[in-house]
């Protein structure tokens, strides 16, 4: 039986994107493995130990970028006293990711926001930025480890931030 390329191609995007989203479990189970989370949904970012989140999606870069993007978020979360758990299991809060890269005269922009939800999947506060890399083009190719990194810690700060209880969440939350 003869197949045509384009339902090939078709067969091997469905098959690609089922794999990175498995994949990308996987990862946060691996990554969250010795951590315990107790519940807790508020808290200062020192005793933010039981603060969940999970990881629902990020769309935008290939499956290697997400993968390292995914890895980053799992060790600097915990080195911040946050506790990412495997997509789909109970968390306090939920992150859908989106990265974009455009071309700059001076080299690679990438714009990222994430989108924070509850546990009631109501979104609360947006995670929003922009880093420079060197590089040409539009290319996922050319953007390097130190820029992700970059990114995930923006990220996570930002986070952190919102965690916090204090006059400046109610600020944030008007952000939205």
């Amino acid at each position: 039986m003869r197949i045509r390329r384009a339902q090939a191609v078709d067969a091997t995007q469905h098959v690609c994107g089922r794999a990175v989203r498995i994949a990308g479990g996987l990862l946060c189970a691996l990554a969250a493995g010795a951590c315990v989370a107790t519940g807790e949904t508020t808290g200062s970012i020192g005793g933010a130990r039981g603060i969940t989140v999970a990881i629902e999606s990020i769309d935008g870069p290939p499956y290697p970028v997400v993968r390292k993007i995914t890895q980053d978020l799992a060790a600097q979360a915990s080195a911040r006293r946050i506790v990412v758990v495997e997509h789909g299991k109970e968390a306090a809060y939920r992150l859908r990711g989106y990265l974009a890269t455009h071309a700059t005269p001076s080299g690679i922009s990438i714009a990222w926001a994430w989108d924070v939800y509850d546990s009631a999947q109501h979104r609360v506060f947006r995670l929003r930025g922009e880093d420079r890399t060197a590089g040409s083009g539009q290319s996922w190719l050319t953007v390097d480890d130190q820029t992700l990194l970059r990114i995930v810690n923006a990220s996570l700060d930002q986070l952190a931030g919102f965690l916090a209880p204090g006059p400046s969440t109610a600020a944030q939350a008007a952000q939205l």
